[in-house]
């Protein structure tokens, strides 16, 4: 009877994923239930059963490495909430003090996506080969099913559009490609709030998807691989557009590989649909505005039609002026010429250190166009102006209230520390390189194995470069599903 509780509450948890990350896009989101918003109780409540329902079945020599876990993460829990009550205030006019809100932000997204992939691994009676398939069929329809429709019925999200941006109802990727000029404002993420969380899920599952055409060389699963590749080329950012022809082509050169070390047998059926799905996605993504407009970046280089002089004299001005008001008022006014987003002065207020903002302003604007990197600038000297050795090792804190720095592990650094990062991002890793060592020391590598490592690979590795996995909700259910997935393949 447990068994069926919990199977049918990880159900609901996996199905109703894709429709409350849409729902985070609405005013629904802002809906709360005892100061708790409404999208994440859901969340917290079914895993949290889930897992109480799950004890009864952890072995005993399991259960005190869990146990172990969890004292070594309640002591770092308590150093790290201890660290973020030092933090100065007067750095930053968004930063608090609140250890509810820092405990919350930790619980629901890293301990929750741990304590789901206890159940998901200790229930593996429950969850087999089958029952995971299934479930990232119904996502993979969901998900690219609604890109794809929306796109063609011109209501989506823009994939770089603001958050306040209104519905693109008279624009589609590939309707209007030959007809326009602004080939970002064609990409578009069907209702879904959050562009590069979007892309890195459909990365993750996008090889689970060539592994199901593997298993089963139909039409049907060779039209739900065209369905994803088409997604992701319409959402357009390099993680989707790049990483699902990489894939292909990766995968269809590693089959071959295989077979003529004689580690495969050759399925020629297999083979071609793989191979006509490698073709298709070839020949859009050469039509696509993603092409279109790293096309136009590659003949067009200049960051904009602002002259050497005109930069230099501006910086010279800063420069030569005395009093900090006119510094600021200098900052402010030409922003484009620094090539500083007035966004990043809100972020970090010019009045709280100017020596830093003039100091940005005046090195070689390339590195200021790069959002990452003065992102992880701004962070740095955050640090430094707090003045607390312990911030390293324990981190500032959620509660700072810094924007995403789109660079995980390290945007984790600066608010967990090095011991929050080993802990809270560090066991992903290791549970991931110990299964992969598992397959290396007790067979031999086949297309199965490669293929399966491959789905949390593409979300650990591309999350260095383009963030969004580690601190968000979704990617990581997504990311333990697809660990999860390896371990009972491996045990298979």
């Amino acid at each position: 009877m447990k068994d069926k509780v919990v199977k049918g509450l990880i159900t609901i948890l996996f199905i109703f994923l894709p429709i409350l990350d849409m729902l985070r896009a609405t005013s629904i989101v802002d809906v709360q239930l005892l100061n708790f918003s409404i999208i994440e109780l859901i969340n917290l409540i079914l895993i949290s059963l889930s897992f109480f329902l799950t004890i009864p079945k952890i072995k005993r020599k399991h259960f005190k490495y869990i146990i172990g876990y969890f004292l070594i993460l309640i002591i770092y829990l308590g150093l790290h909430l201890y660290n973020t009550y030092n933090f100065n205030l007067s750095l930053l006019t968004t930063a608090s003090h609140n250890y509810l809100v820092e405990l919350y932000y930790i619980l629901r997204v890293y301990i929750m996506p741990i304590l789901l992939i206890v159940v998901l691994l200790v229930n593996k009676d429950i969850f087999n080969r089958n029952y995971y398939l299934k479930i990232i069929k119904y996502l993979i329809l969901i998900i690219s099913g609604q890109i794809v429709l929306l796109n063609l019925f011109r209501y989506s999200y823009g994939s770089y559009a603001d958050e306040t941006a209104a519905f693109l109802i008279n624009k589609s990727c590939f309707f209007d490609v030959f007809k326009s000029t602004n080939y970002k404002e064609l990409l578009t993420v069907g209702l879904f709030y959050s562009t590069n969380q979007i892309s890195l899920i459909l990365f993750m599952l996008f090889p689970i998807n060539v592994y199901n055409l593997y298993l089963k060389p139909k039409i049907s699963n060779w039209l739900l691989v065209i369905l994803q590749s088409f997604s992701m080329i319409i959402v357009g950012t390099k993680t989707a557009t790049l990483g699902c022809f990489l894939i292909l082509l990766g995968s269809w050169l590693g089959y071959y590989l295989l077979v003529l070390l004689k580690k495969e047998k050759h399925n020629l059926k297999f083979a071609l649909l793989q191979l006509s799905a490698l073709i298709f996605t070839s020949g859009l993504l050469l039509i696509s505005p993603f092409a279109h407009y790293y096309n136009d970046k590659l003949h067009n280089n200049k960051l904009d039609n602002i002259s050497s002089k005109e930069i230099i004299e501006v910086q010279n001005r800063l420069k030569s002026v005395n009093d900090d008001l006119s510094k600021t008022a200098i900052l402010r006014q030409n922003s484009e010429i620094f090539k500083i987003s007035p966004m990043f002065y809100k972020m970090y207020p010019l009045e709280n250190d100017l020596d830093f903002w003039i100091m940005i302003a005046q090195r070689d604007r390339k590195i200021n166009n790069d959002y990452r990197v003065l992102k992880r600038d701004i962070m740095q000297r955050i640090m430094v102006k707090n003045n607390n050795k312990l911030d390293k090792y324990f981190g500032m804190g959620y509660t700072i209230g810094t924007m995403d720095m789109e660079r995980d592990y390290i945007y984790q650094y600066f608010l967990l520390g090095i011991v929050g990062v080993v802990l809270l991002i560090g066991i992903y890793i290791f549970i991931y390189l110990k299964q992969v060592l598992n397959i290396i020391k007790e067979r031999h590598f086949n297309f199965q194995d490669i293929i399966i490592s491959l789905a949390p690979l593409a979300g650990l590795i591309t999350c260095y470069f383009s963030g969004h996995l580690f601190g968000w909700v979704s990617p990581m259910i997504i990311l333990a599903m697809v660990i999860c997935l390896e371990k009972v393949i491996i045990d298979d």
